[in-house]
């Protein structure tokens, strides 16, 4: 315990960790300030308010004049419908009136009547069915206006997925070189096999540490003004071409479980690097490369060579937003063509993660017992020199 309360304060004391600690606190608490949309009340408005517009001017331009009977009967429902929309005096009946929108409109898209996004329409019309049942639902517009529990994974997502990365990469190259054998603490007196698990510990300590910095204050300010219990806005998103409807604890949740396991997961294969070279070259040029691999546009594509693998891939679960929707996500598909689950990305993080400490220890036992014996074939009595 005193060697991995040493590495933490160590860690904790240097520039690096606490400017990244700032610059991330100030990130997350960015969508406060700015106006971030989300798909909320006045976008829908808006929409209904266009798609009234455009269709009584055609109407009244008669445009459908010469039209079969049961089109203009569907054109002056539509109209009603829309105008149901655009002249709601309340949230909750703006809601009721979008709910029966969205589902005429899909059931044209489905019978064939009507060209439309089928997985948008559905998801807006189930959305606005959730929201129709709060008897007082709260207009949300932006980011900024969602309570902790929301906010926290809108706002993740807001950022791109390498920043939430930056503590993994601060912390494991610190650790690196705190542990080096030139450093005291880096002495090679302890054993591998405490040594090891024990710097890994230390990194996902001071990883979670920094994360909690950066959440924080967002969270407590986004109380402050907007309150601490739930908005009511739903989680909806559509992946993998179908429409998904969660709690907003369900993407709290898989949101700070991903962003602690992907920083634990990059921070410990740094680590581990360092224990067996014995310096933070390797395990650095490693965790930058495993941060920006997934940024690539082809990387979660189903045509992508990697496409068998990425299910089993620890760097495919390092984007949150791709993974779990958030309260306010507009309609686009998360994972078009990708079978990936938050609950599988915990358990291949973990085991990634293992594998690592695992593998670093079986290679460092094996070197030591290489060098043991070529300086015993050489005759040296000296103590061993191996890295790890």
């Amino acid at each position: 315990m005193r060697y991995l309360s040493l590495l933490v304060h160590c860690i904790a004391r240097q520039p690096a960790t606490v400017t990244i600690a700032v610059l991330l606190a100030l990130a997350f608490a960015t969508p406060l300030a700015l106006d971030c949309v989300l798909w909320g009340e006045s976008i829908v408005a808006a929409n209904a308010q266009n798609a009234y517009t455009t269709l009584k001017a055609a109407e009244d331009a008669g445009a459908y004049d010469s039209a079969p009977d049961y089109i203009r009967t569907e054109n002056g429902r539509d109209l009603k419908l829309l105008r149901g929309v655009v002249d709601a005096k309340d949230p909750h009946t703006f809601w009721a009136a979008v709910a029966k929108q969205s589902k005429a409109e899909l059931d044209e898209i489905q019978e064939g009547t009507l060209q439309g996004d089928a997985l948008n329409t559905e998801a807006e019309y189930r959305r606005a069915v959730i929201m129709s049942m709060e008897k007082n639902p709260r207009t949300i517009n932006y980011v900024g206006d969602l309570p902790p529990a929301q906010y926290l994974p809108a706002a993740i997502a807001s950022l791109p997925s390498v920043a939430w990365l930056l503590p993994s990469l601060v912390v494991g190259v610190g650790l690196c070189r705190i542990t080096s054998p030139q450093r005291l603490l880096g002495a090679r007196t302890i054993p591998a096999t405490r040594r090891v698990p024990t710097v890994c510990v230390a990194a996902s300590i001071s990883c979670v540490a920094i994360l909690v910095v950066a959440f924080l204050p967002g969270m407590v300010l986004s109380g402050l003004r907007n309150g601490f219990t739930s908005s009511g806005l739903p989680v909806v998103f559509i992946k993998n071409g179908s429409v998904v409807v969660a709690s907003s604890g369900q993407a709290l949740s898989s949101f700070l479980a991903l962003v602690v396991l992907e920083n634990v997961f990059v921070s410990c294969a740094i680590v581990c690097l360092g224990q067996l070279t014995g310096g933070a070259a390797a395990g650095g040029v490693v965790g930058v490369a495993l941060c920006l691999l997934p940024l690539s546009d082809s990387y979660l594509s189903p045509s992508s060579p990697l496409s068998p693998l990425l299910k089993w891939l620890p760097t495919s679960y390092f984007d949150a937003s791709r993974l779990m929707g958030f309260a306010g996500a507009f309609g686009v598909d998360i994972c078009e063509g990708i079978s990936l689950d938050t609950a599988t990305g915990r358990i291949v993080l973990l085991s990634w993660t293992a594998c690592f400490i695992l593998l670093t220890l079986v290679v460092g036992f094996a070197l030591s017992r290489y060098h043991a014996a070529r300086r015993q074939r050489r005759g040296q009595t000296c103590p061993s020199t191996s890295r790890i």
